[in-house]
Parts: C-alpha cells; structure tokens; sequence
C-alpha cells in the first residue's frame, strides 16, 4: 500500500512548486499525494490561475473554494500519514482560521516549512499616528484578538514539526510550541544551488546585471485582503527604468530582468524599458551574471551563494510596506552594505555597492540558509521519513 501525504496550500501549485517541495520525489518514493489547494479561501479576492495539464500523475489535485469544502479536505487529511502546511508560516489570522481548523480537526500529524527565513527590520514606526491607524483597521484587530486566544479555544493545535533552516529562521509562531520538534535542515535556494553549481556554465556573455523582479503590483497576492501591495506597477516601472539606466551607464553592463514566477506582464510589452524578461531561470541568470539587484527576495540567497555583489535598493514606499517593513534595510545590513535609493540613483554609491563583504556573507549563510545542523536531506527525503517512520508523536530517526 503507498504511503499517503496531503499538502495544504495558500497558493496554486504550478511547476516550480512540484519540484520545490519535493512532490517528484515524493512520487518516485512510493507516495501517493493529495494537494488541498486553499487559495480561494486564504486569499480572497485575487483571480488564482490553475494549471490542471501539469499535475503528475498519482497527484490528486483538489481545489477547496468554499468553507462547505473544508468537511472533505479533514477526511484526506486522516487518510494521510503526514500533512504537509503550507498555509501561514505559523500565523493566524480570519482568512486562514478555518481552513486550519479543518486541518487541526484531523489528528494526522502535520509539518510546518520555515526554512526561508529573510532579513526583516525589528522595528516598527511609533506615535499616535501609527496608534490611530491600527485603530482603524479591522484586519488588525482581527489579528491582535486571534493571537492571545489560547489555540483550543480557536480549534486549533500545535504543528508536530518544523523544518528550520539557517539560525534567524527561528522565530515565535502562533502554531509553533512546547510539543512542535524542530528539523534542521535548509533553505530551499540551497537545494538549486547545489544543482547548479556544478554544472557548466551556459552563457557565452557574463557581463549583466539580473535583477531579481518581485513583480510589484503584478503579483496576484496584491490583492488579497490584508497583504496588499499598494504599489502601481506602472510607476514602479518607470522608476526602475531609470533606476536601471544609470546601473548600466555607470558598471558598463546590461540589466536583464528575471521574471517573477507570479507576475503578468501580458499588456506590458515595455515594461522596465523593454528590457529582456527571462522566465524560470532566476537561479542560473544568478550564477552566470556579474552582479545580481533586488529589495527583499528569497532569491538574494542565490546571489550570496554563487558569491555575487548583491546591489539592494529601496524607496520611500517600499520603505513602509506594514508586512515588509524596511526589509530592504534589513538585508543590506546582515551583508555590510548601504541600501541604494532607487528614486534617485547615485553612480557613487552604485560602484560602491557593486563589491562584496565576505565576512558579512559567511554569517549571512549561517543566520539564513544552513548551519552545521543540517544532515542534508532533501525536503522530500524528510517529508518521506516523517511519513513512513514516524508515529503521530514520536520522531524517528531522521538521519
């Protein structure tokens, strides 16, 4: 009989999604998958694009659009031996309440992901203005009530694990306590690199910059409720246009765009000044490029790996974004560096940028991507273990 594994999603899977948590192998291990995708509930307000031509054969793909769905997606889940959250990190909030209910309603044992940890600033902006503004926003006030409400009064229980990856992955999480065991194990982009890394070399010509496109105000996230982006992506556009003209001018090189998996830019044929878009080879621009430019992503992993000087802009909007707050300036920090302004480019501070802190990139790889206590199991591996050795509430052994 196949081991069963159920994955709970707040995002539709597309290719990068089945590779990046280890559905393939999972599947080439004897697993049979059901995926719960939850985007419809999680996330509300945003059109979700679906690609049922791509899901692998002995995954069954079921889209919960409803609450009156969650009774069926609590029986996949006690069929399973393991669960596998993808929902919220850890946090609660009302638009993932009942969908996690449904998932506590299941005494399968469930697994949580943290192990994509990124530079966030610590502080928050203070004074009576910042007051009034929490006052006035009932997502907030949703939240702040949901997270001192004991998790049983919720209906809601402790994850049974957490994969973490470099030390800052470790964090306070609403579902994260006293019975949840901790996997060290790494970030996902360290999984790519290792693939890469040894691979030679695909472009003739290395003398680009890539930058690392976040899709601003292109993401379909942007509009869920609570998580919006109120960036214009036209203006954004405009501005890194500019921003991306002087980069050029000043290091002699080419900026090429690496498209973020979730952006449409179908109607933007001069988006970012027509520079080339490529799509599904973020990590391989990264490694053949000669320098890398990004705000916050995951992906500036890839650029501290492949040992690349990593320019990291903001603006004043980014700079106030309430879920990312000044993360720009949290990651030029952990790597020794200054935070461009991408509203008024300075060729000075461009050259200055373009070099890197080598110490700054070693702690960087301890505090964000692995520590010594990762065996080096992929994720599957892991996920297959948890589902084949381990009892609701006893971990074998992982290694």
């Amino acid at each position: 009989m196949k081991t069963s594994v159920a994955f709970l999603t707040q995002m539709p899977f597309g290719a990068k999604e089945y590779a990046r948590f280890g559905v393939h192998e999972l599947l080439a291990l004897g697993c049979y998958i059901h995926i719960i995708d939850a985007a419809d509930i999680v996330m509300r307000g945003v059109v979700h694009v679906r690609h049922p031509e791509i899901v692998p054969k002995d995954v069954e793909y079921i889209v919960a659009s409803q609450t009156a769905d969650l009774k069926a997606a609590t029986a996949i889940f006690d069929a399973a031996s393991l669960v596998i959250c993808l929902v919220g990190s850890g946090a609660v909030y009302a638009d993932n309440l009942e969908i996690l209910r449904a998932l506590s309603a299941s005494r399968t044992p469930y697994v949580l992901l943290a192990n994509n940890a990124i530079p966030f600033s610590s502080s928050r902006p203070g004074g009576i203005g910042q007051l009034f503004s929490k006052l006035r926003d009932p997502i907030r006030w949703e939240t702040a009530l949901l997270n001192r409400l004991p998790l049983g009064m919720l209906g809601l229980r402790q994850a049974d694990w957490i994969v973490y990856g470099g030390r800052k992955s470790v964090l306070p999480r609403r579902l994260v306590g006293s019975e949840t065991r901790p996997i060290w194990s790494h970030a996902q982009d360290y999984t790519t690199y290792q693939h890469l890394v040894s691979e030679q070399r695909h472009r003739a010509d290395d003398n680009y910059a890539v930058y690392i496109d976040q899709g601003f105000g292109l993401h379909p996230g942007a509009n869920a409720r609570g998580f919006c982006q109120a960036i214009d992506a036209d203006k954004w556009s405009r501005i890194a246009t500019k921003f991306f003209d002087v980069i050029e001018r000043t290091l002699e090189t080419a900026v090429v765009i690496a498209a973020h998996p979730r952006a449409d830019y179908s109607g933007k044929p001069n988006a970012f000044g027509g520079r080339r878009i490529v799509r599904g080879d973020t990590a391989g621009l990264i490694r053949d490029s000669r320098l890398a430019i990004c705000a916050y992503s995951t992906a500036a992993n890839l650029a501290v790996l492949f040992d690349k000087p990593l320019l990291v802009y903001s603006t004043p909007w980014l700079d106030k974004l309430k879920y990312a707050y000044r993360a720009p300036q949290a990651l030029a920090g952990r790597l020794g560096m200054t935070v461009l302004d991408a509203t008024a480019p300075d060729p000075a501070a461009i050259k200055a940028a373009s070099t890197r802190d080598v110490a700054a990139y070693a702690r960087y790889v301890e505090d964000f991507i692995r520590t010594d206590q990762d065996p080096g199991l992929s994720i599957g591996q892991i996920f297959h273990n948890l589902a084949t050795i381990c009892t609701p509430f006893q971990m074998g052994d992982l290694t």
